[in-house]
């Protein structure tokens, strides 16, 4: 588990973490998001060692990173892989960060392969920006941790990439992996996450599960989608309901979805999705940050 008790943080005047307190739960993943400048880096960092706070604690299974013992098994990082060593190959790496360990049960060849990089003699300098993002994952990974601290690790992924990374993090989080995760893709957050912190100008100011956070927010109504889109959108026109394009489908303003499908059935127009829709989390995200003054 990882917990923050009225962490600050302060460079001369400027106030960069305030009395930040939250904890981040065994099993679970938590979500950590702000705009950019809120403080989110800096707080991470602070969790891993990497800079003091100005007041409060941060600890990492009872005390704070700096005394681990086995640090790559008390906590996986995966927060600056431009940082990673250019002139050595990856899989090398990774064998290095094994024996300053003192070993770890996982392999680093496997886990070179199984986070999808292939060419084991390429040096780190080389490495697409991708390639780069994959290699810090493994290495958080390495001492199969239980705690994980990754800052915006889909940067430089595609979607096959991101698509790995989620499954990878719902079976960190299986086996019992406590994860601390930053990312602006707040779709996918809404999809992985169990939690979310948000954060702005240094202070907390909205915690809870992702449904408590983005309850409330967003267009409310009945999203349907059909395989005949022009079908589907004059059934709606027809019954006189108002209706925005969400992607491959529509907001109908309605509150009952069974309303909607007896409209379908009725009409003879087929749907393949419906159900109430519900706000996001960049929902939630955009209202907080307006309600703090923040565009």
């Amino acid at each position: 588990m990882i917990e923050l008790f009225e962490v600050s943080k302060r460079y001369g005047e400027l106030v960069a973490l305030d009395d930040v307190s939250f904890e981040v739960p065994a099993g679970s993943i938590t979500a950590f998001v702000g705009p950019n400048g809120a403080g989110k880096t800096t707080l991470m960092k602070i969790v891993c060692g990497l800079i003091d706070q100005t007041s409060g604690v941060a600890i990492v299974d009872g005390e704070p990173f700096s005394k681990a013992r086995r640090p790559l098994q008390t906590l996986g990082v995966c927060l600056a892989p431009e940082t990673l060593p250019a002139g050595m190959p990856g899989v090398r790496f990774l064998e290095y960060a094994a024996r300053a360990e003192g070993g770890v049960h996982r392999s680093p060849r496997e886990l070179f392969r199984a986070v999808g990089l292939e060419d084991e003699k390429l040096a780190v300098g080389r490495y697409s920006t991708g390639m780069r993002q994959r290699l810090c994952i493994a290495l958080a990974m390495l001492g199969e941790p239980a705690n994980m601290v990754l800052d915006e690790p889909m940067n430089g992924l595609d979607l096959v990439g991101v698509r790995w990374l989620r499954e990878m993090l719902r079976a960190e989080a299986a086996r019992g992996a406590a994860i601390l995760l930053s990312s602006h893709i707040l779709s996918e957050l809404t999809i992985v996450a169990d939690r979310v912190v948000m954060i702005s100008s240094g202070k907390i100011v909205r915690e809870g599960s992702i449904n408590q956070v983005v309850a409330g927010h967003g267009p409310q109504g009945v999203y349907v989608e059909g395989i005949d889109v022009m079908a589907l959108a004059n059934m709606i026109a027809q019954a006189g309901w108002s209706s925005q394009t969400r992607g491959p489908g529509f907001l109908v303003g309605v509150e009952d979805p069974m309303l909607v499908a007896r409209h379908c059935i009725e009409s003879n127009v087929s749907f393949t999705k419906l159900s109430q829709a519900d706000g996001s989390l960049e929902d939630a995200f955009f209202a907080t940050a307006r309600a703090q003054g923040v565009e």
